[in-house]
């Protein structure tokens, strides 16, 4: 922020996108009355297996022409 600059983590990196894709499993479970624990057991989950596959597959998010 101080240097006007959007961190890398929010443009390469799949880190705030998996913890994302974990946060919404999370809230969808509770939704349907799931158990909090497994809940976020499964979000984390979710999250940690988005993260290690990315890093295996070299996966990283799209960004616009000319960055």
């Amino acid at each position: 922020m101080l240097l006007n600059q959007v961190p890398t983590v929010l443009r390469f990196e799949i880190y705030a996108s998996a913890a994302m894709v974990g946060s919404v499993c999370m809230i969808v479970l509770m939704k349907v009355r799931f158990p909090a624990g497994w809940a976020a057991g499964v979000g984390a989950f979710a999250c940690f297996t988005l993260r290690v596959v990315s890093l295996w597959k070299h996966w990283n998010l799209p960004h616009a022409l000319g960055q």
